[in-house]
């Protein structure tokens, strides 16, 4: 990726990639993306005409998002308007989303255009960056890493492009970190996190967390989403987009479920510099049913694997392994023409 405006390109691109993976998972709708109703919210943030000295309302909304989620409550809705947030603007990195607290954006709405993939039905979408209200920047988490978003407890973090800007290319970074419990991380885009890092990701997980991550973008990252641990998060519909090393990597005692034949994951993982899925478990087979992943020997046509996904020096399909010992799947192939 040779500078922002690719990254850029492929973001607008991944966008369209979305509705190809909810199309393949047989959940296909094509209600605008971008727009969610805007309901209830217990808290409002708005970054062009909010004070952290105001009540927090719709007319008189909070600045940061960080003041915000500390008069939250459990059960509590903070809703954030367009702009950017970051630290110029009073924002703390890392942000720490409270248990049971749901922090999503507020959208309006955005004119659709037609897109086709491969051999889905052309269909309308929408814009998924634009308007979308952007965190930017990242703390120190605990010694681990430089962390933009913490995802606690039944926490929800919904509708965001999340970037860190790189002032250490030696540091690791993550967009969200999730270590315990079933968080839902959903309808974000996770733009360049530690791209050409050492490590990091658009989403990490780790401890025992079991967090849905549903519908989002993760374009141009060092890693699309890594997983340690005993991580077993549920991996539905997202697009993961020439990200630098993998679209998903696999640690530790991690278990994810990219997929099942009841329930297809319907994730889009291609362009990825080493490949689609680096399964470096100990337990050496994976559910990833229902996903497009790049075309090789061990895919049919779309790049789609038929049921459990199997890995390692054990597998049935060792022809098809690079560096078998290292039990991953070097996804090489076609790929998509746009």
């Amino acid at each position: 990726m040779k500078n922002r405006n690719d990254l850029l390109a492929l973001v607008a691109v991944a966008g369209s990639l979305l509705v190809s993976a909810r199309a393949y998972a047989g959940h296909l709708d094509t209600r605008n993306f971008d727009q969610m109703e805007q309901g209830h919210c217990d808290r409002y943030v708005s970054a062009a005409r909010g004070s952290d000295s105001n009540h927090g309302t719709a007319r008189s909304p909070y600045r940061t998002i960080t003041f915000a989620l500390m008069q939250a409550y459990a059960n509590d809705e903070v809703c954030v308007e367009a702009g950017t947030y970051d630290a110029a603007l009073g924002e703390s990195f890392p942000i720490i989303v409270p248990d049971a607290v749901t922090l999503r954006s507020v959208f309006s709405p955005l004119t659709p255009r037609r897109f086709a993939l491969e051999r889905h039905t052309p269909i309308d979408i929408f814009s998924s960056t634009v308007g979308r209200p952007v965190i930017k920047g990242a703390g120190d988490y605990n010694g681990f890493a430089s962390i933009s978003l913490v995802a606690s407890d039944r926490s929800t973090i919904s509708g965001f492009t999340v970037r860190i800007p790189s002032v250490d290319l030696q540091s690791i970074e993550v967009g969200v970190w999730v270590l315990e419990g079933t968080a839902t991380i959903s309808h974000n885009v996770f733009e360049g996190i530690a791209y050409g890092h050492p490590g990091g990701a658009g989403v990490g997980v780790g401890g025992e967390a079991s967090p849905l991550i549903e519908e989002n973008l993760l374009v141009g990252c060092h890693d699309g989403i890594a997983l340690f641990g005993s991580a077993k998060p549920r991996i539905r519909r997202n697009v993961l987009l020439a990200n630098e090393s993998w679209a998903v990597y696999v640690d530790e005692n991690a278990s994810p479920d990219l997929g099942t034949a009841d329930d297809p994951g319907g994730n889009v993982l291609r362009h990825n510099g080493h490949g689609g899925l680096h399964n470096y478990t100990v337990d050496s087979i994976l559910d990833a049913a229902g996903n497009i992943w790049e075309v090789n020997c061990a895919t049919d046509a779309l790049g789609r694997y038929a049921s459990r996904l199997v890995m390692g020096p054990a597998s049935d399909n060792a022809e098809c392994l690079d560096e078998p010992s290292n039990y991953r799947i070097q996804n090489e192939g076609a790929g998509i023409q746009f």
